[in-house]
């Protein structure tokens, strides 16, 4: 088998982050993970409006931490 791994850098300045914080989601495709569709959740979180980002992410998290993440 043969694989092809292309990497270029980015010219975008990420300044204080990490590696660590990046998180990439993808369709489920594992049989020993959940099969929820996670990647189209946080797609659409990329739609809530600039004036209701603030907002949703605090709900978010609110909800995050009732569920113990």
């Amino acid at each position: 088998m043969h694989h092809n791994l292309y990497a270029t850098p980015s010219d975008t300045n990420y300044q204080d982050t990490a590696p660590s914080d990046v998180a990439i989601f993808e369709p489920p495709h594992r049989p020993d993970r959940p099969m929820y569709p996670i990647q189209q959740f946080v797609s659409r979180i990329a739609q809530v409006s600039h004036k209701k980002m603030e907002f949703f992410l605090r709900d978010l998290d609110e909800l995050l931490e009732d569920y113990g993440a």
